[in-house]
């Protein structure tokens, strides 16, 4: 399952714009800091999100 689809189905679920980041960070520890620094800088978790979903849509899937 993409970033994208477990983002959507986690929303359709109920599940918090902030839990899912959260849960994004403690399973990509290496980009998580980004994201958490982002965070102290006050952006909102909506917004990271999103950001996430518009990147992974521009990024070509890999075939093989």
């Amino acid at each position: 399952m993409s970033i994208i689809d477990s983002i959507q189905k986690a929303r359709e679920k109920g599940a918090s714009d902030e839990l899912i980041l959260r849960e994004i960070i403690k399973q990509n520890p290496d980009k998580g800091i980004i994201f958490e620094e982002k965070l102290k800088k006050g952006e909102k978790a909506t917004n990271i999100l999103n950001e996430i979903i518009k990147k992974k849509k521009k990024k070509p899937k890999r075939k093989g």
